[in-house]
């Protein structure tokens, strides 16, 4: 019998986690997304992956690495393994938010040019909608056979194929300014 993954699935939160990794190259480890209501606070949390959590709405405050950042609606917010995020609190009533966790010997190569860096690890995309149909259908392969894992982890190339378009689009645009 295939063990299944850990799935949470909740008025507030949809969450997969405990993937199980068959790629080296790019794997997903885990993802989901929530709604948090005021007062919210999570972390601090270090994760051996990385892990892209994306604002769906709302506003709030976090640190990464002891640095304040203020995070707002489609920010794209990379966290580097070994890394340490902390939600201090929303700024807003309500703010929502998504995660995708992710390993492997391109993941560090996604991220560079997905635009991310430790040091510039924030940037704000219109696209929320499809990171929750991205998860949504991984969500929907969530059984650990092979073949499943295979979508997954396909799933996670294209989401990163996307975000590597818009960034060099975005990088385009502004060399012609």
């Amino acid at each position: 019998m295939k063990k299944q993954a850990e799935f949470i699935n909740s008025e507030k939160l949809k969450s997969l986690a405990h993937l199980k990794k068959e790629s080296v190259e790019l794997s997903l480890t885990r993802c989901g997304y929530e709604e948090c209501n005021a007062g919210y606070i999570g972390g601090p949390h270090k994760k051996s992956y990385y892990t892209l959590f994306v604002v769906t709405d709302g506003e709030s405050v976090s640190e990464i690495d002891g640095i304040e950042y203020h995070f707002k609606k489609n920010d794209f917010v990379m966290v580097y393994p070994e890394q340490e995020i902390a939600f201090k609190y929303a700024v807003t009533d309500t703010w929502s938010f998504a995660w995708v966790g992710f390993a492997g010997m391109k993941a560090d190569e996604c991220a560079i040019h997905a635009g991310f860096s430790p040091e510039n690890p924030v940037q704000n995309i219109n696209c929320s909608t499809q990171v929750h149909e991205f998860i949504d259908a991984v969500i929907e392969v969530r059984e650990n056979t092979f073949s499943n894992i295979l979508r997954r982890n396909g799933l996670l190339k294209i989401f990163f194929a996307e975000l590597i378009e818009y960034n060099n689009k975005q990088f385009l645009e502004e060399q012609l300014k």
